[in-house]
């Protein structure tokens, strides 16, 4: 296979510019016994996987979200006056709704391992959603995280620390960074994949098989 065709394959095209966020995600280039690439991206096109993730992405970001203060009394009440109140409860940044906030970081969570988000400027912007695939995740001597992040515009790299971001983390083996679950289960979502394809390109046959048996006489209804 050339170099063309293998770039054909793993969908990288020519029409994203070198700033895109296509450059920035996970490319398919997991390879499987099943020979689908699974990643992320290629793992969502899989209608089981889609499903999961909807669910639970639309589902957790549909439940509510308050902030409590601890009364005196050791009860607790809405705090309606807090600053942070209305970001948290109704609009954590200037561009989405708390829905579509929990649920990119739930969505990012579950296929990538851990959502994150930018509040180091939380007062004056809100809470700034960050691709996981634009973080490094690295802990210091003094065992604290620090957050290595490439901008957008693929701009030099600003660090974060841990009082400055917030991380949802999926299961980890070193407490630090998550687990992708798509990178887990990689070769069951490549089976299911492989095998939509392939219903796929049956059907788009017309359904009929590519081998074709041929004899140079003709069969009597015994040889048939």
């Amino acid at each position: 296979m050339g170099l063309m065709s293998r770039v054909e394959r793993a969908g990288l095209r020519a029409d994203h510019g070198p700033a895109d966020d296509y450059w920035y995600t996970s490319r398919p280039d997991v390879a499987t016994h099943a020979g689908f690439p699974v990643s992320p991206d290629t793992a969502m096109r899989v209608s089981a996987v889609l499903a999961c993730v909807e669910v639970l992405a639309v589902t957790l970001a549909s439940l509510p979200l308050h902030l409590y203060r601890r009364r005196s009394d050791g009860g607790k009440e809405r705090a309606t006056d807090h600053w942070l109140y209305p970001i948290i409860n109704r609009r954590p940044n200037t561009w989405q709704t708390r829905f579509e906030f929990i649920e990119y970081l739930v969505r990012n969570l579950f296929l990538r391992g851990g959502g994150y988000a930018d509040t180091k400027a939380i007062r004056v912007q809100g809470m700034i959603p960050v691709h996981p695939d634009r973080v490094t995740v690295e802990q210091l001597a003094t065992y604290r995280l620090r957050y290595q992040i490439t901008p957008m515009d693929g701009g030099l790299k600003y660090s974060r620390s841990q009082d400055e971001m917030l991380h949802i983390r999926d299961t980890s083996e070193d407490a630090i960074t998550g687990l992708s679950r798509t990178y887990l289960a990689r070769e069951a979502i490549a089976v299911a994949g492989a095998g939509e394809a392939y219903a796929g390109r049956f059907l788009r046959n017309d359904m009929s098989g590519r081998v074709v048996l041929s004899h140079p006489n003709k069969l009597d209804e015994k040889t048939r």
